[in-house]
């Protein structure tokens, strides 16, 4: 079966998630890619998609144990002039019939499983429900913003068969997991330059590392040291 190159579907009911925002518009850049949004339905399209990607990203904010069916995945229903949440279900997600060879959970706690008869996780239920080779996802509770430069180091190298899954993880997590105060400024100005959608999300970002870079600055040459939290990718790992 022919693949396309890229899914991505995301939704935040509150629009809270900004995270979101700039997952699907650096997808929106692939040309060839199908970004589903808010207001495009994404659980319906979800649920009813047959066709073949060779990526798979879902944004939004992933639940493992906080809703009544257990591990899921939240996205968004219109509900009058509003949204309202729809939690997509690990049960729902071993049924879909889409098809991705990679697929990237974009939020978190997607691989930590739900508890009591709950045992599957979202990436768990992916890795079957899409028969997917790989499943990059967190067990634990992340930025939103540091998700999404996850994503921007990752959308690249996954869109290109030669390069493994894990070497793409690899690659990005020494790339942001290195960035100091003194190599912030640096590394935003090259993410802004690759893209419009790229250069938005350096400045949203750009914000938060100032704060974490102006702590280091001046304390005893600690201005070397990784800039946490938003960098702090040590849970995000391949499943496959």
């Amino acid at each position: 079966m022919d693949r396309q190159p890229l899914l991505a579907i995301g939704a935040d009911p509150q629009g809270r998630l900004g995270g979101v925002e700039y997952d699907l518009a650096l997808a929106a850049e692939v040309p060839g890619a199908v970004v589903v949004g808010r207001n495009d339905d994404p659980v319906r399209r979800l649920i009813a998609e047959t066709g073949a990607y060779r990526l798979l990203l879902l944004s939004s904010h992933l639940l493992h144990d906080e809703a009544p069916i257990g591990a899921a995945i939240r996205l968004a229903v219109r509900y009058g002039k509003g949204f309202v949440a729809r939690d997509v279900s690990t049960f729902e997600l071993l049924r879909l019939r889409l098809r991705a060879d990679r697929v990237v959970l974009s939020g978190c706690t997607g691989a930590l499983p739900a508890g009591g008869a709950e045992l599957l996780s979202v990436a768990n239920a992916l890795l079957a429900g899409v028969d997917a080779e790989a499943v990059i996802a967190t067990p634990y509770r992340v930025s939103d913003l540091g998700a999404s430069l996850l994503w921007a180091e990752l959308l690249p190298p996954l869109l290109d068969p030669a390069t493994s899954a894990e070497a793409a993880l690899e690659t990005a997590i020494a790339t942001l997991g290195s960035l100091t105060a003194a190599t912030c400024e640096s590394y935003l100005s090259r993410l802004a330059s690759r893209s419009p959608a790229a250069e938005r999300l350096a400045l949203a970002i750009t914000p938060a590392f100032g704060k974490l870079a102006a702590g280091w600055n001046g304390r005893d040459g600690r201005d070397t040291e990784p800039l946490l939290p938003v960098t702090d990718l040590s849970g995000w790992a391949v499943l496959g």
